[in-house]
């Protein structure tokens, strides 16, 4: 998530990373949110101030109790006020993406994707041969009846040696990674909003498919980032 001051500060670069990315994002009511944010802070520091300047009087002064009970009604009607603006600011906020990369080429979809580098040559078979799918409901690794019967479409459950390779796969990775120096954690399967908000897992509304707790702080992690 980019921090506002950031976008502020940097305006057009952010509106020209929103046009690489042919996004229709207006940055500026992010902008606009954070103005009235701003001006909501104020008002009632300078409330407060205000109130602490007459608590702090030594005499009981009629006109300064009516003017602190005025001021307690106004902190009422303006804290919760500021408290909406900060949580549309942030809804706001998770909508802009990252800067993109200068290096990064532009066009308007894959189909402009610029092959980076090539290695090897593909196989040339004599025969058809035959995808993932059909070797593995041929070879009964893959099963995705009981898959999608259980968990819906595009599920599935592994099987037999794919299972055995899978885990296998996971281990020479850890192997490889431990090699390297790095320290092999098992995580939560659960983390707090800031987090897997703020490692760069940016929602897009009711399709993001953040699973989250009822009642609780708490969410799926999505990615390894978190």
């Amino acid at each position: 998530m980019l921090d506002i001051k950031f976008i502020r500060d940097h305006l057009e670069l952010v509106k020209d990373s929103l046009k690489k990315r042919h996004s229709n994002i207006e940055v500026e009511y992010a902008l606009s949110l954070d103005a009235k944010r701003v001006s909501l802070i104020q008002k009632i520091e300078s409330l407060r101030t205000e109130r602490n300047v007459i608590g702090k009087a030594k005499t009981l002064d009629p006109a300064n109790q009516k003017r602190g009970r005025e001021i307690k009604e106004e902190l009422k009607m303006i804290e919760p006020e500021l408290v909406a603006v900060e949580s549309e600011l942030t809804a706001a906020l998770s909508e802009i993406p990252n800067i993109v990369l200068s290096a990064v080429p532009v066009g308007k979809d894959e189909t402009e994707n610029v092959t980076v580098r090539k290695w090897g040559e593909p196989t040339k078979f004599s025969f058809t041969p035959k995808d993932h799918i059909e070797l593995g409901k041929l070879h009964d690794w893959i099963d995705f009846e009981r898959g999608a019967k259980v968990s819906g479409s595009q599920f599935y459950y592994l099987k037999n040696e794919m299972v055995l390779l899978e885990q296998a796969v996971v281990r020479y990775a850890l192997d490889f990674l431990i090699e390297k120096g790095f320290a092999p954690v098992s995580t939560p399967d659960l983390a707090r909003s800031r987090y897997y908000l703020g490692t760069g897992y940016n929602p897009k509304g009711p399709e993001a498919q953040i699973y989250t707790i009822d009642g609780e702080d708490l969410g799926l992690i999505a990615t390894a980032e978190v």
